[in-house]
């Protein structure tokens, strides 16, 4: 990840920690997927200020480029989507 998609990444979730949802926090998680597009997180985090239709191909993004991040970044995403889907006894 870059160290911009990184500041951008950081900003979007101070900014959902402080109660600041969806189109509010948007354009922070669109530049940190603009300034590295391979950035899994980045790509889960645009999902997480969409509604559920049209969050899907970012999730799906997000798990894809997974597959090359971190063991720790994928099983964060992995989490995080099990719990977005309503499934979150299989992320325990």
């Amino acid at each position: 990840e870059s160290e911009e998609a990184k500041k951008y990444l950081a900003e979007t979730i101070r900014a959902i920690e402080s109660m600041q949802f969806g189109p509010q926090v948007q354009p922070l998680a669109k530049k940190a997927v603009e300034a590295d597009p391979n950035f899994a997180l980045a790509h889960y985090f645009v999902a997480a200020t969409l509604p559920p239709p049209e969050a899907k191909p970012h999730i799906d993004k997000a798990v894809e480029l997974s597959k090359n991040a971190s063991e720790a970044e994928r099983r964060y995403i992995e989490a995080l989507v099990f719990i977005r889907t309503q499934q979150a006894d299989k992320g325990i």
